[in-house]
């Protein structure tokens, strides 16, 4: 996706292939920590409760993405819409 945007030269695009990526960083960084945690015997683990845990840490990865987030995904825009501008004028 990064490539179409960078490609196509569309900021809206850049931007959110940009908070996609920040989106993904997190979710993966929310899983490694999930992963540190002793399980518990209340909820029991099935292949059903696996399922809702990974929906339940991309949904958080998703909404801590939106807005600003960590800025992750702003400081990757700003890196490579100035990498574009500078493949234009060359």
């Amino acid at each position: 996706m990064l490539q179409k945007a960078s490609a196509g030269k569309d900021e809206a695009k850049l931007r959110e292939a940009c908070a996609n990526l920040e989106s993904v960083f997190l979710n993966m960084m929310f899983k490694s920590m999930r992963n540190t945690v002793e399980k518990s015997d209340l909820m029991g683990e099935s292949f059903a409760t696996g399922v809702y845990e990974d929906m339940l840490y991309e949904k958080f990865a998703e909404e801590a993405s939106k807005g600003k987030g960590l800025g992750l995904g702003e400081l990757l825009y700003k890196q490579l819409s100035a990498n574009i501008k500078i493949d234009e004028e060359e």
